[in-house]
């Protein structure tokens, strides 16, 4: 059988659009379980009305008193008309637990975090035996994040070090903090809340920092109408817009057309009596703006969750490189503020 690759370049597809929605989320977990709270915790403006970003930083604080974090991941992704379905596994650990345990050892107090993706090869592919299933792997250990993707065989792993990136860091002007709180962080800060580098606190800090939102949430439901959510929709920020197409025209000269895939528009939807992310709708507008509708990319859903539990601990973060990395340290805060030379 000639191999699907060949006829359509469905692996670049996957491992260039993955690449791009890895940079706004690098995990996140859903609504299925029992968990503490109490009533609708959601912020009020002093008006009595709710307001986008303020229900995200709450949901944001919220995450960031967990414990741990486990959780299924469903995903549903459609890119030059080509569907992939895909699932994987989360989780997480907080900072004050795993320095309980004697292994916290950078000054940025890291969250670690392991996400596994998995993405089988689409129609004719899939019947395939030299295909091999599309996986992304980011883990972070308490002193790297690893960035593993295994795309028809052909294996990649990068490391950001958080030694180098804390001696990094700690060398900022006043006024380049300031850029970095811009981005929601302020130092000393989880490795887990940084923008696209790993964590459920880190996954919305993404999302506020690349996407407008509309002021206010929609009221919506999930599970036939058992579920009051907030519905949260936001379009990509023309500068961050502007930015990630030169990058995608850089780094795929060959098909320029991955323009028309990029998420230039999301869907946050968040529980109302939980503050807990329940799903993550991306869609494209095709590379023109004036569409008046967008449309989906890639969505996932977080069906099973768990929160607080005693099995997450730090043995389940424990990372042995199997092929040779790339330190990508000093590019990931390029990305992060262009401002600074680094």
């Amino acid at each position: 059988m000639a191999r699907f690759f060949q006829r359509s370049p469905w692996g670049t597809i996957v491992i260039t659009v993955l690449s791009i929605i890895v940079l706004v989320w690098r995990s996140a977990a859903g609504d299925d379980s029992p968990r503490r709270h109490s009533g609708d915790t959601a912020p009020k403006s002093a008006g009595g009305r709710l307001e986008s970003d303020a229900l995200i930083t709450a949901t944001i604080r919220r995450l960031e008193n967990l414990n741990s974090i486990s959780a299924e991941i469903s995903l549903k992704m459609t890119v030059f008309g080509e569907n992939f379905t895909g699932t994987g596994h989360y989780e997480e650990l907080a900072p004050e637990k795993h320095a309980r345990q004697g292994v916290l050892d950078t000054p940025v107090m890291p969250t670690k975090f392991r996400l596994h993706l998995e993405i089988p090869a689409p129609g004719a592919a899939a019947i395939d035996h030299q295909v091999e299933d599309n996986i992304l792997e980011i883990v972070c250990d308490g002193r790297s994040v690893w960035n593993y993707t295994s795309i028809e065989g052909e294996k990649k792993l990068t490391e950001i070090n958080l030694t180098e990136m804390v001696g990094i860091l700690g060398q900022l002007s006043r006024n380049e903090q300031r850029l970095l709180q811009q981005r929601g962080i302020v130092l000393p800060s989880p490795v887990g809340s940084f923008p696209a580098l790993g964590g459920i606190a880190g996954t919305l800090q993404s999302l506020r920092y690349w996407y407008q939102f509309d002021p206010t949430p929609q009221v919506s439901y999930f599970n036939a109408g058992d579920l009051p959510v907030w519905k949260l929709t936001g379009r990509m920020r023309s500068d961050i817009l502007a930015t990630l197409r030169r990058k995608v025209t850089r780094e795929e000269d060959r098909h320029r057309d991955l323009e028309a895939n990029l998420p230039d528009a999301v869907e946050l939807y968040i529980g109302q009596k939980t503050l807990f992310p329940l799903r993550i709708a991306y869609f494209s507008y095709g590379g023109e703006e004036q569409r008046s509708q967008a449309r989906p990319l890639m969505t996932l859903d977080f069906p099973h969750t768990c929160e607080n539990t005693s099995t997450i601990t730090s043995n389940n973060f424990v990372y042995v490189p199997k092929i040779n990395s790339v330190r990508v340290t000093k590019d990931y805060l390029r990305d992060l503020i262009p401002e600074i030379e680094f």
